[in-house]
């Protein structure tokens, strides 16, 4: 007769389920901090070679001049708030090994609002939201910046 312990598959379907949430979780911060780097990488690239060869992107008198001296600005901001977005990846992974260990603790505890409150303080603490804004300030200073680029080009052609 097969026999088995009821509560033990509940626990093993409990730490499966967590185990798979942990590594989608790893999954989904590592695309994340790769865009983030690839963005600063690509955003170097495009402000060097932009910088380099402005004077050559454009006839003696050039069309909306302005739309270049964006297209700077937005690449040179898309860098800096790439880096302070990065600088999350360091304090996440800081806080992170502090906070599991007193999560250990608190979820030792048999008391169901201690360990909720230390899930969410958890959370917060490392999924800041200046380092997502500035995640999204990236974004859309580079999408902006290779616009601004793109219509220049355009504009002089």
């Amino acid at each position: 007769m097969l026999q088995f312990d009821l509560d033990e598959n509940i626990e093993l379907g409990k730490t499966q389920t967590s185990k798979e949430f942990a590594e989608a979780h790893i999954r989904a911060q590592n695309t994340y901090y790769s865009l983030v780097r690839n963005l600063i990488v690509w955003a170097t690239v495009a402000l060097t070679l932009t910088a380099g060869f402005a004077d050559k992107l454009h006839k003696p008198h050039p069309a909306c001049p302005w739309l270049l001296q964006a297209c700077l600005g937005l690449l040179a901001l898309t860098i800096l708030s790439g880096v302070v977005a990065s600088y999350g990846e360091v304090r996440l992974h800081e806080l992170t090994v502090g906070m599991l260990f007193q999560k250990y603790q608190d979820l030792q505890s048999k008391d169901r609002k201690s360990q909720c409150a230390t899930l969410k303080r958890v959370y917060v603490i490392t999924n800041s939201k200046w380092f997502s804004f500035s995640f999204h300030i990236e974004i859309w200073s580079f999408a902006l910046g290779l616009l601004a680029l793109s219509i220049f080009a355009i504009a002089n052609f």
